[in-house]
């Protein structure tokens, strides 16, 4: 490092200025790889998923076992519940 003095203020040579730079463009060009091999997988889990969803058969329905056979709008009683309405007269 080579350290003049001109005017009463020292400076510091180019090329150590140029060292420090370097670190910085450095961990800022291995912070855009990492991000782009993020977006890279991202895109490959995006596509795997769109595959499977393709691939799946059409009676594979991911449905709620209690909500199976429900229609929109009121629902017929359970056999349980029909005792309510008959009495011994």
């Amino acid at each position: 490092m080579n350290i003049s003095i001109i005017s009463g203020h020292p400076r510091v040579s180019w090329s150590y200025k140029m060292a420090q730079r370097s670190k910085v463009s450095f961990q800022k060009r291995e912070r855009e790889k990492a991000q782009q091999q993020k977006q890279r997988d991202k895109d490959a889990r995006r596509l795997e998923a769109k595959q499977r969803k393709a691939n799946r058969e059409p009676g594979d329905s991911h449905e709620d076992p209690d909500l199976a056979g429900m229609k929109p709008g009121p629902q017929p009683l359970p056999e349980q519940w029909h005792w309510a309405g008959k009495r011994d007269r």
